[in-house]
């Protein structure tokens, strides 16, 4: 029984490590989790800016398109005097820096979209692997707490043995007193 005993101690502790291995696996995932979010969160910004920067460069297509388009070619050619002439080249010039720097920033922004996207992809699957790893160590403590449970039950079985067995001697005893 003491030998029992001792076994069901060194179990128990065994299923507290178990499970403490358990909880912080589970932090671990709680906070992978929390990342995901984040990154996610991150991502979708990313992809909010680019798709401002692609609506962007649209609308500049799209009023090229619907005015004919506007060249320096055609400033000089239609221009009805000097002043004309350098209004024109200075809404030009204008116009191509602006796009300039819509382009510029719809590139930057694609980089960075793709940047975030892979650090998202990273995290996701970290998140897994610290997943995977708190189900392992689920399953270690359950199978842990299963058994110091077998070997309680056991020892609780033995001891209902020896209580009989202990009550039939008590018995037998008194029996035999009685009988000298």
């Amino acid at each position: 029984v003491a030998a029992a005993q001792a076994r069901a101690e060194v179990l128990g502790e065994a299923a507290d490590a178990a499970s403490e291995t358990y909880d912080g696996a589970m932090v671990k995932v709680q906070a992978a989790q929390q990342a995901v979010r984040v990154a996610q969160l991150v991502l979708d910004g990313a992809n909010r800016r680019v798709a401002a920067g692609q609506a962007a460069v649209a609308q500049f297509a799209r009023a090229a398109y619907e005015s004919g388009g506007m060249s320096t070619v055609n400033a000089l050619l239609e221009t009805d005097g000097t002043a004309r002439l350098v209004s024109k080249v200075g809404t030009l010039n204008a116009i191509s820096l602006s796009q300039r720097d819509t382009l510029q920033q719809l590139g930057a922004a694609e980089i960075y979209q793709g940047v975030v996207r892979r650090q998202a992809e990273t995290v996701e699957v970290q998140a897994n692997a610290a997943a995977q790893v708190a189900a392992r160590a689920k399953a270690a403590a359950e199978a842990a707490v299963a058994r110091q449970a077998s070997v309680l039950t056991n020892l609780r079985q033995q001891e209902g043995r020896l209580h009989t067995l202990l009550v039939s001697a008590k018995a037998h005893a008194s029996a035999l007193e009685r009988a000298r």
